[in-house]
């Protein structure tokens, strides 16, 4: 870009810029012109710097622009113009995906630019050239370009050292490869154990994620190496899930009471019909009905299958009284009776040759519009 084009733009600015800008309140016009700059930044950038000093106060900035504008300055190697960018629009509440992305692509297409750079003028990469080149993949989720780079590394004068493995065990853990992330790990298993609490917890919630036969087991090794007093609710969380789906009743429960006792709460009806369906398995219904009362009272996620699921249990064992009792607590939570709680009624009723009642249960039924048949 020379300089009399600097100057060009600045007088059509100046002249026309406010009117122009103006003209579009939506201000998508001004997006697509930074698009059709893309192959000058530095003068997109100069619209861009008008835009923010002329403009902003009357007709603000979109989420939109500030990711053009972040892309632009990366692709300017101006990285603290990035950074400016994104604080600005973290400063007036534009968090978006875009301005997030747009910021590590800044970073990634800067490192990438310099290690090209120095590999054409002949300069000695340094391994933390390729490690900040990797770290921007593991924080923009970049995980090909990550291996990439690594492999780059393995085969290059330039061999990866500790913090090199420590990225790469760190993007494994995240991109959900446990085989790959364990071969990273027996590399820096010692300075690990010893020294990195974050990176145990990732991998611990890859082994969550994962279908590893014997997840439970790695888990619970990893989790000995965390201090007793260093809890975290949203891996807490994940081992109750884990637990619940393994049937694994004893732990699930040891893991619920930390949650209660750290006033966490599960939010999520997958992870709540977890817990319901261990409990259902090994035919603990009054493990469940405590539970219930506790998440009620913790403000857990409440869902019907949690009440369902107890009068179908309390059906199968001939407690109907405790099963019909069920019923109140619904109304206490204001959860009303939908169609599938009628048909479990009927069916315990049906089954136990409690004629009357299943009468009345069938009349509520076909008074709601949900039918009469014996079917379950």
């Amino acid at each position: 870009m020379q300089n009399d084009d600097v100057e060009k733009i600045g007088k059509v600015l100046e002249e026309n810029g406010v009117a122009l800008f103006r003209s579009y309140s939506d201000r998508s016009s001004v997006v697509e012109l930074y698009s059709q700059l893309k192959a000058s930044p530095h003068l997109a950038l100069e619209i861009l710097n008008w835009r923010r000093k002329h403009l902003d106060y009357a007709s603000p900035m979109t989420t939109e622009e500030y990711a053009k504008g972040i892309n632009m300055a990366g692709r300017s190697k101006n990285a603290d113009l990035a950074i400016e960018l994104f604080n600005e629009a973290a400063n007036k509440q534009l968090k978006a995906a875009s301005i997030y992305n747009a910021l590590m692509s800044a970073y990634t297409y800067h490192m990438e630019t310099t290690l090209r750079e120095t590999k054409d003028l002949n300069l000695s990469q340094t391994v933390n050239t390729y490690n900040g080149l990797i770290a921007g993949y593991v924080t923009g989720w970049m995980w090909e370009e990550m291996e990439n780079t690594y492999r780059i590394m393995k085969v290059s004068d330039v061999k990866p050292d500790l913090d090199t493995d420590l990225l790469m065990l760190r993007g494994y853990a995240h991109c959900g490869k446990p085989e790959k992330m364990e071969q990273i790990y027996e590399i820096v298993r010692d300075h690990v154990n010893q020294n990195e609490v974050p990176l145990i917890r990732a991998m611990i919630c890859a082994y969550c994620k994962s279908s590893d036969v014997n997840r439970v087991k790695k888990i619970e090794e990893l989790l000995r190496l965390i201090p007793e007093n260093d809890y975290r609710p949203w891996l807490n969380v994940l081992l109750i899930y884990v637990y619940a789906r393994e049937d694994l009743l004893e732990r699930m429960e040891n893991a619920i009471n930390h949650a209660f006792e750290h006033n966490t709460s599960v939010t999520t009806i997958g992870v709540m019909r977890c817990i319901i369906s261990n409990y259902f398995r090994h035919n603990a219904v009054d493990k469940l009905a405590g539970f219930v009362k506790r998440a009620e009272l913790a403000g857990w996620k409440i869902c019907r299958s949690l009440y369902h699921c107890k009068m179908v249990m309390y059906s199968a064992q001939m407690r109907i009284a405790e099963m019909e009792r069920v019923l109140d607590e619904m109304d206490r939570v204001n959860m009303h009776c939908s169609k599938k709680t009628f048909r479990i009624l009927r069916n315990a009723y049906s089954r136990w040759g409690q004629r009357n009642k299943l009468k009345q249960v069938l009349g509520m039924m076909c008074k709601h519009g949900y039918g009469i048949s014996l079917d379950a």
